[in-house]
């Protein structure tokens, strides 16, 4: 079986939400995510987190300096295709870099929720990766 690692962009506020962003083709509010690229040279967890974060802000995205991805892995059914795959989740904390942090990303395609939001699955429909990810990493 393939292992399929995934990049996660967590950007939290200081009330303690995380940023979600819709995905069409899961059909759900996940946190933003991408597989890294193979490359040459192979991107690693950090910059596709960032890439990922990037994409969906439209602003420029940094690492949290002082904090590092946090591993996990898991065998999930996938809603595509419906088989069982290995994912490696690599969940890597990330902010918008302090130059543009005066940009309003209100009426960018994220939305906050709170992780208690999240875990009793208050806000729907969340990608069931999301409510794992959050579970092992913000509570684990």
């Amino acid at each position: 079986m393939e292992t399929r690692r995934i990049s996660v962009a967590l950007l939290k506020t200081s009330d303690g939400k995380v940023a979600l962003t819709w995905s069409d083709p899961w059909g759900a509010f996940v946190l933003p995510m991408t597989k890294r690229s193979a490359g040459p040279p192979p991107e690693t967890a950090e910059q596709a987190a960032v890439r990922a974060m990037a994409e969906v802000l439209q602003l420029p995205v940094r690492v949290v300096p002082g904090q590092f991805g946090r591993e996990m892995r898991t065998l999930q059914l996938s809603g595509r295709d419906g088989e069982i795959h290995d994912y490696q989740f690599t969940v890597v904390p990330v902010e918008i870099h302090p130059d543009f942090k005066w940009c309003d990303i209100t009426h960018r395609s994220v939305i906050f929720a709170t992780t208690a939001h999240i875990q009793t699955l208050d806000v729907q429909p969340v990608s069931p990766s999301v409510k794992l990810i959050i579970d092992e990493c913000m509570n684990g």
